[in-house]
């Protein structure tokens, strides 16, 4: 099974052992996302279900999605979306999508190998699964 490279610069207080490389950045878009709901709030709080959110991209952007870098856990199946509560007792379902993802399974939902390398069970989490909808190019600059 391929591997995914992780580079970091080494703290000089850590062993290299204590190092945490399976951790690694991505930014996500999080589309479906109505208007009025997307404040800096709800952008934390659905960023936080890939990871520990490392920054929110200006909400003034407004190109039809928010945009979070998030540290992901490359141990761990990646999460395709939740919902997100609305008035009226109604939910939106928010799918995200990683950017320059690489060597990424649409079978386990995991990063590292792809779907014909596979040796893990077919990831049930989420509505919509995995498909070529899960990557997503680096937004062009406005």
């Amino acid at each position: 099974m391929s591997q995914n490279l992780s580079v970091k610069r080494w703290p000089q207080e850590l062993a290299l052992e204590e190092v945490m490389l399976r951790k690694v950045p991505f930014w996500i878009h999080m589309k479906g996302v109505l208007l009025h709901l997307s404040t800096e709030v709800n952008a934390k709080k659905l960023a936080s279900h890939m990871g520990e959110v490392i920054e929110i991209e200006e909400l003034s952007l407004a190109r039809g999605f928010l945009r979070a870098r998030v540290l992901v856990d490359t141990d761990h199946p990646l999460i395709s979306g939740c919902w997100l509560p609305r008035p009226g007792d109604k939910e939106s379902w928010i799918r995200f999508r990683y950017e320059r993802l690489q060597d990424f399974c649409y079978r386990c939902g995991r990063i590292g190998h792809v779907m014909t390398e596979c040796t893990f069970e077919k990831n049930r989490s989420g509505a919509a699964g995995f498909g070529e909808w899960t990557r997503m190019k680096q937004p062009r600059p406005l």
